[in-house]
């Protein structure tokens, strides 16, 4: 009875073995068909050299389903990492494979980020056992810690589409180790498992094996903190050049400030003290030789300019106003007043404007206004012509930054190609963007609302454009030694500066500086002008504060300037009509309504008058360098 119950339990667990390995076979077998192949055998082998670059060699015994049709395999290879620590800690980093060789028919390719090695022959199939081999040397730059080096290697990739079966590894250093320190983890990327890792260390060697297979896009990581200088590196040609490098854009600042000097600046001018506008200027003239340019404020100043001459009269009408015309024409010696006076005209009703006339509608005027005033000729009477020496200013600071980046790109990696092409895709998108901007710095000065919505467009587009290469450059910043870092931030800095000289390059006429030295003593009077002084000139003149506030609107002072008449005794305007209590109060009204009309002045059908079995080591599965994956073709 009893042997027979023993012969029943033998039956029984051989019975249960077998279907475990028929199950087994089954699955495995079942991935196979899936995709059309998997890897019954995967072993790598690495030789860790003094320099920090690897001589790997990869061997697959792979099956492929004949029902499949399958040419051979493709190995993907990355060329960028981004290595993530259990502690938090982070870097990227570029690398260069070289001297690949394959036992079969290859061809390579670079394919977002990865080098691409596809194995076999677009004229036969293969089918049943395949062996490969794949070798290569993988250089992955200087190490990045500061404290430590470390050896972290994605031994098996977690970008493979099928099962691997038997993955064994042999990883040999050049000198000796803490065996403390090692770690392994495996499974999909991120996880931190680190069982079924079988392994021993001898003569500075780690050889070992897994004792599960890895289902599709799993991965296995080793990790090997090492004492700082372990890994010892000779300094390329451009790392030896590198401070020969950084003088270059220290000697371009130095060229652009000399000729920002001689050719785009002023000496500062005489600001002599002004209780009235130079020459009885019209706002309009003083804005533009203030700063250069015909702005909202200096068009829209004709408003109570016109009114301060009996032109018209503003009324404050339920939160809203009325602009009503005291006069059939402009009969005054301004033909830029009698502009704006014509577009008011042209849109009153029996002699009244509202609020909906000029929505959508008076900005035209206000365009022609700027456009017509604004010509080379009158700008030639303020300025001297710099445009080259801003051109040739910028394109030094461009090229100031491009040999900055390229150092630094560089320096983060082995692979002289990829910095390269970084720095010339920067060229490029430069050298297709600046002649935009440019044009648009240019029309600034004329039609501002169009080159600022250029701009905006030009700067958006190429922020999205060059914004990942951006990325990649803060992001290798902050992880790069003093050295590199102090070297690509002087180097920026002196592009930046460069690019700041071209923008600031506006040197004025001895007439356009005289000019520019009067209206600034005028403005200082408006800013620092005390009580006493404007009691006396309102005494004297008691239309004095509404002649001169169209001013302090084109100089940006207005808010100031009516502050400083808080409890001086006026008369309010004849031309305003509004709900008030005292003098102060008429004043912040007419303010409001000015302000208010301006917007919507501005308005236009496309804008809007409103503002406003061991351990981690530290690492994760997949967390290094190197690895990627693989699929068929």
């Amino acid at each position: 009875m009893r042997r027979s119950f023993i012969r029943r339990t033998v039956s029984l667990l051989a019975a249960l073995a077998l279907a475990a390995v028929v199950f087994c076979s089954a699955a495995v077998t079942a991935a196979a068909y899936d995709v059309g192949y998997y890897i019954k055998s995967y072993d790598v082998n690495i030789s860790v050299n003094e320099d920090n670059t690897f001589d790997i060699t990869e061997t697959l015994n792979v099956y492929f389903d004949p029902s499949a049709y399958k040419h051979g395999i493709i190995r993907t290879i990355p060329l960028e990492n981004t290595v993530y620590r259990e502690d938090g800690t982070s870097n990227k980093n570029h690398v260069n494979v070289s001297d690949v060789r394959v036992n079969h028919e290859f061809v390579k390719s670079r394919e977002n980020g990865n080098l691409e090695i596809k194995i076999g022959s677009a004229d036969e199939y293969v089918s049943g056992d395949v062996k490969y081999v794949i070798q290569y040397k993988y250089d992955i730059g200087r190490d990045p810690l500061k404290d430590r080096d470390e050896f972290y290697f994605n031994i098996i990739g977690t970008h493979w589409d099928t099962t691997i079966e038997n993955v064994t590894f042999t990883v040999r250093f050049p000198k000796s180790f803490d065996a403390s320190s090692l770690g392994f983890t495996l499974g999909y990327e991120g996880n931190s498992y680190t069982d079924d890792v079988e392994y021993e260390v001898a003569n500075n060697t780690v050889r070992g094996r897994l004792n599960t297979s890895l289902s599709p896009y799993e991965g296995f990581t080793m990790r090997l903190e090492l004492p700082d200088g372990y890994f010892v590196r000779e300094s390329s040609l451009l790392e030896r050049i590198g401070n020969f490098l950084l003088v270059i854009p220290a000697v371009l600042l130095a060229w652009v400030y000399s000729v920002f000097k001689r050719k785009g600046s002023n000496e500062k001018p005489v600001e002599p003290v002004e209780f009235y506008p130079p020459d009885d200027m019209s706002p309009l003239e003083i804005g533009y030789i203030y700063d250069g340019s015909v702005d909202k404020p200096d068009v829209t100043s004709y408003l109570i300019h016109l009114a301060n001459q009996g032109y018209l009269r503003i009324r404050d009408v339920d939160r809203s106003y009325e602009i009503e015309l005291l006069k059939d024409r402009y009969d005054g010696d301004d033909p830029y007043a009698e502009m704006f006076f014509n577009g008011l005209a042209a849109r009153s009703t029996n002699g009244l404007v509202e609020k909906e006339d000029l929505e959508d509608s008076f900005y035209t005027v206000i365009t022609e206004i700027k456009t017509s005033y604004g010509t080379p000729e009158r700008r030639r009477m303020i300025f001297y012509p710099t445009g080259k020496y801003s051109v040739l200013a910028f394109l030094a600071g461009l090229v100031a930054i491009l040999l900055s980046a390229l150092m630094l790109t560089y320096m983060s990696s082995a692979d002289f190609g990829y910095s390269i092409s970084v720095a010339g895709g920067v060229a490029a998108v430069t050298a297709i963007y600046t002649p935009f901007l440019v044009a648009g710095f240019k029309l600034l000065r004329t039609k501002r609302s169009f080159a600022i919505a250029l701009l905006v467009f030009i700067i958006l587009h190429m922020s999205i454009m060059v914004g990942a290469g951006a990325a990649i450059f803060l992001g290798t910043l902050f992880e790069e030694g003093e050295g590199v870092r102090g070297i690509f931030l002087i180097g920026l800095l002196c592009g930046f500066l460069c690019v700041v000289f071209a923008f600031l390059m506006s040197k004025r006429t001895e007439y356009g500086n005289e000019m520019l030295g009067r209206i600034r003593g005028f403005r200082n009077f408006l800013v620092q002008a005390e009580k006493p002084k404007l009691e006396a000139l309102v005494e004297q003149d008691p239309a004095y504060f509404y002649n001169i506030l169209p001013y302090t609107y084109v100089l940006g002072v207005s808010n100031k300037w009516i502050k400083k008449f808080d409890g001086i005794a006026m008369e309010p305007p004849t031309w305003y009509a509004g709900t008030y209590h005292d003098t102060y109060s008429t004043i912040n009204s007419i303010n409001h309504s000015v302000s208010s009309i301006g917007n919507t002045m501005m308005t236009s059908p496309h804008s809007s008058s409103d503002s406003g079995g061991g351990f981690s080591g530290g690492g994760f599965s997949g967390g290094g360098s190197g690895g990627g994956g693989g699929s068929s073709w």
